[in-house]
C-alpha cells in the first residue's frame, strides 16, 4: 500500500460512513487488504487494478463513492476517523 497522508485518512473515514458502526473495523481491514492487492498489481503490471485502484487509500475510497464531507464535529464521522486511525496504526505495526 502506498503510505497514506492525513487527507487520505479523512477520505477513507468518509467511505466507512457507508457501513454501520459495528462493521467498520472489519470493512476497513478488508479495504486495506484490497489496497495492498492493488499496490502489488501496480508493481507487477504497471496498471491500475480493475476493482481496487492504484494501491492508495484514496483510490480505493473513491471507488466506493464516499459520502460528502460532514462537519468535523459529527459524532459518526469522528467514530469513523477513530476506526481508520486504529486500523492504519495496527496495519503499520505488523
Amino acid at each position: 500500500m502506498v503510505p497514506p497522508l492525513a487527507a487520505d485518512l479523512l477520505l477513507f473515514a468518509r467511505a466507512l460512513l457507508l457501513w454501520p458502526v459495528q462493521s467498520r473495523s472489519d470493512v476497513a481491514r478488508r479495504l486495506i487488504a484490497e489496497t495492498e492487492v492493488a499496490h502489488r498489481h501496480w508493481l507487477l503490471h504497471g496498471t491500475v487494478h480493475p476493482a481496487f485502484g492504484d494501491g492508495s487509500l484514496v483510490s480505493r475510497a473513491l471507488l466506493l463513492s464516499p459520502r460528502p464531507e460532514p462537519m468535523a464535529s459529527d459524532p459518526d464521522y469522528l467514530q469513523a476517523l477513530e476506526t481508520v486511525a486504529w486500523v492504519i496504526r495496527s496495519h503499520s505495526h505488523r
